[in-house]
């Protein structure tokens, strides 16, 4: 083998090794299966659940996912996030704390935060995570960035190269869907798995009305009430029927769509796909978060902002299309 292949091999290797081990310690995210199916995405806007007309418009359209996949089945935390963005990257420095403005940033100082979920990271860091996973786990990335013609080198990608300012190259990011790697949910992936997937009706005996993932308690979700201003360690309260933790308050989720301003319906809906549209340059976010009331983490509850844009109350979970393995 030459030089110029072993190294490659070589990578890969070791990348696929660090992956068992830090699988055997739970270090990476943990992945639960959402079958495919047809639900009715968005919410009525004005009903007992939701009492007020909506701001940003969640009203109801019928969706059907015809691919099954896997979701992290928390935010992604920022130990799995340190690791995966500082492997091959010794001048890393993780991006998190509570620097914004009228935020309380001793109420997490001197906690260990290692099992909060990742934030302060924007929509240009979340797919360039996804991809990086996607190389330590030994999988084809989905994403693909063109630079001057070149395709990013993912796996030497330093933290400090993902922009944060808005960035043409990496607005043309192009996805392959059928890869086997990871990626963010799309919107109405991410609302079907926050429902329960096709275990919500049979198993929870909910349908549009039922208020957060995981059922309609607000003292069950991380909202202004209860949070104390700051983030907490994931799976603090009951999962919802799939599984899946922390999908309502906590911290906003980044998905794949660019902004729209309505839910989009049909078959496996991605969004628009250019600028141009209402807020087209924006990337959406859903779940809601700690600092806000527990009207407003919903499970129909939208949002967006410019994709470089880094909050200390927005993170993100990754997904992976079922193939065969």
């Amino acid at each position: 083998m030459t030089a110029k292949k072993l190294f490659p091999a070589l990578f890969l290797a070791t990348m696929l090794c660090a992956s068992a081990v830090l699988k055997a310690q739970n270090s990476l995210p943990n992945m639960v299966f959402v079958e495919a199916g047809t639900f009715t995405i968005g919410a009525p806007t004005q009903n007992a659940v939701n009492p007020a007309v909506e701001a940003v418009p969640t009203s109801p359209v019928s969706v059907t996912l015809t691919r099954s996949f896997y979701m992290s089945d928390t935010p992604i935390t920022q130990a799995q996030f340190n690791f995966v963005m500082a492997y091959n990257d010794p001048n890393y420095v993780p991006p998190f704390g509570f620097v914004q403005g009228g935020i309380n940033a001793s109420a997490v100082s001197g906690l260990d935060t290692s099992a909060h979920p990742a934030e302060r990271v924007n929509w240009y860091h979340a797919i360039a995570f996804a991809n990086k996973l996607s190389l330590i786990e030994g999988r084809t990335p989905v994403y693909s960035v063109l630079i001057d013609s070149v395709e990013i080198d993912w796996a030497n990608l330093p933290f400090s190269a993902i922009p944060l300012s808005r960035n043409a190259d990496w607005d043309a990011v192009v996805k392959n869907l059928d890869a086997d790697g990871f990626r963010l949910p799309t919107e109405a992936e991410w609302e079907f798995s926050a429902r329960g997937g096709r275990l919500s009706e049979s198993a929870q005996g909910r349908g549009l009305d039922f208020h957060f993932s995981n059922g309609n308690d607000g003292s069950r979700v991380w909202t202004n009430a209860n949070a104390g201003r700051r983030t907490h360690p994931v799976r603090q309260f009951p999962p919802n029927a799939l599984g899946l933790y922390d999908m309502s308050g906590l911290v906003w989720e980044w998905v794949w769509n660019r902004w729209y301003r309505s839910n989009s319906g049909g078959t496996d809906p991605l969004g628009p796909d250019a600028d141009g549209l209402t807020r087209g340059v924006d990337r959406t976010f859903r779940g809601g978060e700690w600092n806000f009331s527990p009207a407003n983490s919903r499970v129909s509850i939208r949002n967006s902002r410019e994709p470089m844009h880094r909050f200390n109350n927005v993170g993100f979970r990754v997904v992976k299309t079922a193939v065969a393995e």
